[in-house]
């Protein structure tokens, strides 16, 4: 947990059981609590986290939104969930190629107000 911390700093990182409890389980049936769930802000920390993870044995379960119906954000095997939900920044827009590269949790109405400039 201390590396979690070192990583995505002690408001992005959880381990308390009364933590985890909204993490546990999606739009499903299915529960289960992840051992600690990081949010990491750049791709760097995520890079960090799955470091520190694999080091320590853990597997992840990468999340985003969490409002899935298939239970696949459930973090079985005693799993570090990894949420993307900070990871919401436009790194470019190219409007020759109509490419927009995005971080995972940037909506699509952002993208849609960021590229209506280009006349897209």
């Amino acid at each position: 947990m201390r590396r979690l911390i070192e990583i995505c700093g002690d408001e992005n990182a959880f381990w308390r059981p009364e933590d985890l409890l909204v993490w546990e389980y999606d739009a499903g049936f299915d529960r289960r609590p992840p051992t600690a769930v990081a949010l990491p802000g750049t791709a760097e920390e995520v890079a960090e986290v799955v470091r520190a993870a694999r080091a320590g044995g853990a597997s992840i379960v990468p999340r985003g939104a969490g409002t899935g119906l298939s239970g696949g954000t459930i973090a079985c095997a005693d799993a570090i969930v990894v949420s993307t939900a900070r990871m919401r920044r436009i790194v470019s827009i190219d409007p020759v190629a109509r490419i927009a590269v995005v971080e995972p949790c940037v909506l699509k109405l952002t993208v849609t107000a960021a590229v209506r400039v280009f006349g897209m």
